[in-house]
């Protein structure tokens, strides 16, 4: 995840704008390094962006020892906010951290820095706000659209769009796979909303071979670019952006093609 969807993620789930959002964000991971041994942050920052190093360098220390209370009062002074609204901005920020990084290097995290019970509520799942539904969208409408798109018979279009979905869902972050499914009609959002975090970091061959086996079709056979046109249509510009923010270039492309 880049730091600018890292930011605006952080910014919808503690209600706050995406400047001081980037506020917490550095105040949180800088106290985190703090809390963390000096491999340990290497390590957590070797999956991050380059704009996350600033919070690394220049700490006090490493392994200091924080309690939760003592980690969300460091946090509040970097910020110059009350400890209350700190708290939620730890919250916001360790949410979108364990969307972004591996799994194992989460697990390494978590080893190293829960010292008490206060911990394991500052990283549990969050009360998060979702983007509402587009008004009016229903299943007909899009699932029309990708038969137009692709000729292909009804059936066939719904097994496409179910296998383009979960695959698309599996190579972006859980937190990004929820807020796309938010614009889609609800009997369309399970694909999405069924992937768990993090994404993962496969190839356009990987791409379309998954959903080549999810739709019943051959590799040759299958195209997803009418979903993702469709998709495309219907999702906010700047939440599509923020989605295409974590594919690579060769599966951002598709999206860009129309479909023959």
């Amino acid at each position: 995840m880049q730091y600018g969807p890292f930011v605006r993620r952080t910014s919808e789930l503690a209600g706050i704008s995406d400047q001081n959002a980037s506020i917490a964000v550095q105040s949180v991971m800088r106290t985190l390094a703090e809390q963390l041994s000096e491999k340990e942050s290497h390590d957590l920052w070797s999956q991050l962006p380059s704009e996350f190093e600033p919070a690394r360098r220049g700490v006090s220390g490493h392994e200091l020892g924080y309690s939760s209370e003592q980690f969300i009062e460091q946090v509040a002074t970097l910020e110059g906010v009350p400890v209350g609204e700190a708290g939620e901005h730890v919250r916001a920020t360790f949410t979108s951290l364990q969307e972004a990084v591996s799994e194992g290097e989460l697990a390494g995290v978590l080893n190293e820095m829960v010292r008490d019970a206060g911990y394991l509520e500052l990283w549990a799942p969050p009360r998060e706000p979702v983007s509402p539904p587009v008004p009016g969208l229903t299943r007909d409408e899009f699932v029309g659209r990708v038969e137009s798109l692709s000729g292909l018979p009804r059936e066939e279009a719904l097994s496409l769009i179910d296998a383009t979905l979960l695959t698309l869902a599996d190579r972006v972050s859980a937190g990004e796979a929820r807020q796309l499914a938010a614009h889609l009609p609800s009997e369309l959002q399970l694909p999405i909303t069924s992937a768990s975090s993090p994404a993962e970091p496969f190839d356009l061959r990987e791409f379309m071979r998954r959903i080549a086996v999810r739709s019943g079709r051959g590799s040759h056979d299958v195209d997803p670019r009418p979903v993702l046109r469709a998709l495309a249509e219907t999702v906010p510009h700047q939440e599509l952006q923020d989605a295409l923010s974590q594919l690579p270039e060769e599966i951002t492309a598709l999206f860009r093609q129309a479909p023959v």
